[in-house]
């Protein structure tokens, strides 16, 4: 993945705070998994009558 940083011993993460990720290709990953969920695993899930709960909301 664009944005996965390699592992560097001591290098520390908070969330909101750091800027060490590539917020732009995470965003772009994040849309691409969430537009798969929505257009294909989702409607599998509805055909075989699972019930979901779900609020998913696409940038």
């Amino acid at each position: 993945m664009a944005w996965e940083r390699s592992y560097a011993e001591g290098e520390t993460y908070q969330l909101g705070v750091t800027d060490k990720v590539d917020k732009a290709a995470l965003a772009d990953d994040w849309a691409g998994f969430a537009s798969v969920v929505q257009n294909r695993e989702l409607p599998k899930l509805s055909r075989i009558g699972a019930v979901m709960h779900a609020s998913v909301t696409l940038k």
